[in-house]
C-alpha cells in the first residue's frame, strides 16, 4: 500500500513538471532562456558540415517521449545555436538523416547559461560539388564580384536551408564543395534587385560527379567617368574656373559620400572619374563663390551600353542675397527697351529673352537687344465672327487668342497662357527650338464656362484665370484667378488640379510670383481686398504683407532676400508706380514713376523719379526682376513701352 502511494505521488510530480515545462515553453510572457550551441563535424577528418538541419525536441512525457520544437541549419563553420526556456530536457540530433548518419545528444537545461554539444556524422553516400558560372545575360561575358547563395533540402516538403554564399572570381566562376548527396539544391544570385536582374536555378544533386551550372544576370550599374556641363542660368553660357562642392551617391550607396571640392575647367566641365552609376550628384556653392547658387541634385543615368558617361547640365546663377537690392537710390535710372508693344505679363528665359503676352492677344519674344519675334497668335483685339476658342489650336501662327492675361514658362520651349474674361481657359504652347514653329493646345478648362471644379485637367473649371507660376521643385503650375479669387495647383506629373486658397483672403488675384526657395507664393490682389498676399505652401495659409500705401497692385516679384517689387495701377487715386517694400518692416518706396507721363523715348536714360507711366488703365503692368544684371523690367501697356530700371544700389 505504501509503495502504491509513493508511485502515485511520484508520477503526479513528473506529470506536473512536464506540464510546467509545457507552460514555460509556450507562454507569451518573458521567461529566462538558456542556449544550446554546438558544431556538426565529419567523424573522419573533423571537417564541418554546412547547411545541415539540426533537430531540437523536448521531453514531454515521463516515459521519455519527445515532441518536435524546431530545426536550425548549421552555418558555414558547421555551427548552430538555439535558445530554450528552462527547466527542460532537450534532444539535439541530425535531422538530415537521408544524407548523414544520425547522431544525437541529450541536454538537461537547468540554468541560464550555454550548454555546448558536439555532434559527429558522416555522409551516407558521399560528397560532391557544384561549379557555378555567372555571365552577362546579353553579352555572355563572365561577371566578377557577384554573390551567389546555395540552399539545400532533403525532400520537396521541406524548406530550404542556406549552406553558404560565395562571390564570383575574375572568370565569373565559384564552387560549392563538400555537398552530401542526394539532395535538392537551389542556387540564386544574392544581390539587391535594384542592382541586378536576378537569376536562380533548382534541381537535384544525385551523384558524386561535379555539377556545372550557369546563372545569367544583368547589371543595372556601371563604372566610368561622368561629365557634367555647367551653364549660367541667365546667359546660357558655360561657367569657367568656378570651384564647387560635390557629393556623390551611387545606386550602391545608402547615403551621399563626403563632400569634395572640384574646380570647373576652361570649358565649364565637371568630370567625376571612375564612379559607379546611376546615381545622384549634389552640387553646392562654396562660401564667397563668384556664382552662388542653390544646391542642385542631378540624376545620372547610363545613356547607352557602350559609354559609361552621362552628360547633364546643371545651372549656376548669381542668386545670392548680396546681389539683391538693399535700398532704393535716386541714382536708379530708366531706359526704354521696346516701343510700340503693350505687354501685360512677362517671363525671363535662360538666355535672358523676355517672353510676354500682349493686349493685342499675341505671345512675343524679345531678345536682350530688343529684337521681337511673334511666337503665337494672329493678333487683334476684336475676334472674328463666330469665334470659338476650342477651334483655335494647332499652328501657333494661325490661331486667335482672346483676353490673353497670364504667362508661365516651364522651360525655354514650353509656355502656358491664360485666356481670361469670358474664356476661362489655360492653353499650352510648345515651340520648336530649331524652326521657331509653335503649337497651341487647350491644356485645362472648358471654353466659356466658369466654375470651381477640381480634379483632372480635362474636367477642371476656372473663373477668369489670371497668371501662372511654374515650380521646378514640385513640377507643377500655380494659377491665380481674378473673379474666382483663388490659387490653384496643377500637378504636371498627375495632371490633377487642386485649390490651395480661396475667398476674401486671396482677393481678385492678378499677378503671382514664387519665392526663390519656392516655399511661398506672393499674390498681387488688384481689387477686392487689394494688396500683396503671401501663401505659405507648406500650410496653405494666407497672410497680408504690410505696405505703407493702399495700392491696387498688378504684378509682383520677389528677390532672393525677399524684397518685394510690385506695380501699382490705380488711376482713380493718381497712382501708376513701381514700388518696393521690405516685408520685415513694411517700409515702402517708389522705385519709378510719380504721376502721369508719356514715357521715355528709346535710347534715352532718365532718372527713375521721372513721370514715365501714363495715367490710364493699365498704366503699368508686367514685371520681371533680373538678378544677373541687377535690373527690373516693367511694362507700361498704356504707353506701349517696355522699360528697364537699373538699380544702382546693386553695384
Amino acid at each position: 500500500m505504501k509503495k502504491t502511494i509513493c508511485y502515485t505521488v511520484g508520477l503526479a510530480f513528473i506529470v506536473l513538471a512536464a506540464c510546467k515545462r509545457e507552460e514555460y515553453w509556450n507562454q507569451t510572457t518573458a521567461v529566462p532562456h538558456a542556449s544550446i550551441s554546438g558544431a556538426l563535424t565529419n567523424t573522419d577528418d573533423n571537417i564541418p558540415f554546412k547547411g545541415v538541419k539540426i533537430l531540437f525536441e523536448r521531453q514531454t512525457k515521463a516515459n521519455g517521449e519527445q515532441t518536435f520544437v524546431d530545426t536550425v541549419a548549421t552555418d558555414e563553420k558547421g555551427q548552430f545555436k538555439y535558445e530554450v526556456p528552462y527547466p527542460n530536457k532537450v534532444k539535439v540530433s541530425v535531422r538530415d538523416t537521408g544524407r548523414y548518419q544520425l547522431d544525437e545528444a541529450f541536454v538537461e537545461v537547468k540554468d541560464q547559461k550555454d550548454y555546448p554539444v558536439a555532434l559527429k556524422s558522416f555522409p551516407r553516400f558521399g560528397m560532391s560539388k557544384i561549379k557555378v558560372t555567372v555571365a552577362d545575360r546579353d553579352s555572355k561575358s563572365p561577371i566578377e564580384e557577384v554573390n551567389v547563395s546555395l540552399l539545400v533540402k532533403e525532400s520537396a516538403a521541406e524548406s530550404y536551408s542556406l549552406v553558404e554564399t560565395k562571390s564570383s572570381n575574375t572568370g565569373g566562376t565559384l564552387e560549392f564543395e563538400q555537398i552530401a548527396f542526394p539532395v535538392r539544391y537551389k542556387i540564386r544570385v544574392a544581390e539587391d534587385a535594384l542592382l541586378y536582374d536576378l537569376d536562380s536555378l533548382e534541381g537535384r544533386l544525385l551523384r558524386k560527379e561535379p555539377l556545372e551550372l550557369s546563372l545569367a544576370v544583368k547589371k543595372k550599374f556601371g563604372k566610368g567617368d561622368i561629365k557634367l556641363q555647367s551653364m549660367n542660368y541667365y546667359l546660357g553660357t558655360a561657367v569657367k574656373n568656378e570651384t564647387v562642392s560635390v557629393q556623390y551617391k551611387s545606386i550602391r550607396d545608402s547615403e551621399f559620400q563626403t563632400a569634395e571640392d572640384y574646380t570647373l575647367d576652361e570649358k565649364g566641365l565637371l568630370i567625376l572619374k571612375n564612379v559607379t552609376y546611376p546615381g545622384e550628384v549634389r552640387i553646392s556653392a562654396l562660401k564667397n563663390a563668384i556664382y552662388p547658387f542653390s544646391t542642385a541634385e542631378v540624376s545620372v543615368a547610363e545613356e547607352n551600353t557602350t559609354l559609361a558617361k552621362s552628360f547633364t547640365i546643371f545651372d549656376l546663377a548669381p542668386r545670392a542675397t548680396h546681389r539683391a537690392p538693399s535700398a532704393v537710390s535716386a541714382e536708379n535710372s530708366v531706359e526704354t527697351l521696346l516701343d510700340g508693344y503693350a505687354l501685360l505679363t512677362m517671363e525671363l528665359d535662360s538666355k535672358q529673352n523676355i517672353w510676354a503676352v500682349t493686349t493685342n492677344n499675341q505671345l512675343i519674344k524679345v531678345t536682350p537687344e530688343g529684337q521681337i519675334t511673334v511666337v503665337a497668335g494672329i493678333g487683334g483685339t476684336s475676334m472674328p465672327d463666330g469665334y470659338d476658342p476650342t477651334k483655335e489650336v494647332g499652328d501657333g501662327h494661325s490661331v486667335h487668342f482672346n483676353k490673353l492675361w497670364g504667362l508661365g514658362m516651364v522651360d525655354d520651349n514650353t509656355i502656358y497662357v491664360t485666356e481670361n474674361d469670358g474664356i476661362h481657359l489655360i492653353k499650352k504652347i510648345t515651340v520648336d527650338p530649331q524652326t521657331g514653329a509653335s503649337k497651341v493646345s487647350i491644356f485645362s478648362g472648358t471654353a466659356k464656362k466658369s466654375g470651381t471644379t477640381d480634379g483632372d485637367i480635362s474636367a477642371a473649371l476656372y473663373n477668369r484665370p489670371a497668371d501662372i507660376a511654374y515650380s521646378k521643385k514640385e513640377n507643377c503650375l500655380y494659377v491665380s484667378e481674378w473673379t474666382g479669387a483663388r490659387i490653384r495647383k496643377i500637378d504636371l506629373k498627375t495632371n490633377n488640379v487642386t485649390t490651395l486658397a480661396t475667398g476674401s483672403g486671396v482677393g481678385y488675384a492678378f499677378g503671382i510670383s514664387l519665392s526663390t526657395d519656392e516655399k511661398s507664393i506672393y499674390i498681387a490682389a488688384h481689387t477686392n481686398a487689394a494688396g500683396i498676399k503671401r501663401l505659405d505652401l507648406s500650410t496653405n495659409s494666407l497672410s497680408n504683407i504690410k505696405i505703407a500705401d493702399v495700392p491696387s497692385p498688378r504684378h509682383v516679384v520677389v528677390t532672393p532676400d525677399d524684397r518685394i517689387f510690385y506695380t501699382v495701377n490705380n488711376v482713380s487715386s493718381g497712382q501708376s508706380l513701381l514700388t518696393i517694400t521690405n516685408p520685415a518692416t513694411g517700409a515702402s518706396a517708389v522705385v519709378a514713376g510719380s504721376g502721369s507721363g508719356s514715357g521715355v523715348p528709346v535710347g534715352t536714360k532718365v532718372d527713375a523719379n521721372t513721370n514715365i507711366f501714363a495715367m490710364a488703365d493699365p498704366g503699368v503692368s508686367g514685371l520681371i526682376y533680373d538678378a544677373f544684371r541687377g535690373r527690373l523690367y516693367v511694362a507700361s501697356p498704356a504707353n506701349n513701352k517696355l522699360y528697364f530700371v537699373r538699380l544702382k544700389s546693386l553695384y
